[in-house]
């Protein structure tokens, strides 16, 4: 179903990251995700699968990252929870400049 508006999506503006995106259920989920107007980060052992699932989604208009990640390898994950910090760092940068008026933080 074609959408006129970008900002009609619900996922507008928001980074979802996919762990397992090169599997059936959790490219699934990424495909669904870029559908409905979000940049899919995806990570998984194999990046064959990866790219398959970033190129479909690609190929409908989304935007999606791909990232090498085996579970087993601390050092690999340790570098995968770095980037996924920054996107996170960066994603919340943007949710207090467009909401500072509307948040009331605890202190």
């Amino acid at each position: 179903m074609p959408v006129n508006s970008h900002n009609a999506l619900p996922l507008h503006g928001k980074t979802a990251v996919i762990h397992g995106g090169g599997g059936a259920i959790g490219g699934a989920v990424a495909r669904a995700f870029a559908r409905d107007g979000a940049q899919v980060f995806i990570a998984g052992r194999s990046r064959a699968k990866l790219e398959r699932v970033r190129e479909a989604i690609v190929a409908t208009g989304g935007v999606a990252e791909v990232a090498e990640v085996d579970a087993l390898d601390e050092a690999a994950v340790n570098d995968h929870i770095e980037t996924f910090s920054r996107l996170l760092a960066a994603e919340l940068g943007d949710m207090l400049d467009s909401n500072e008026r509307r948040w009331s933080w605890p202190r």
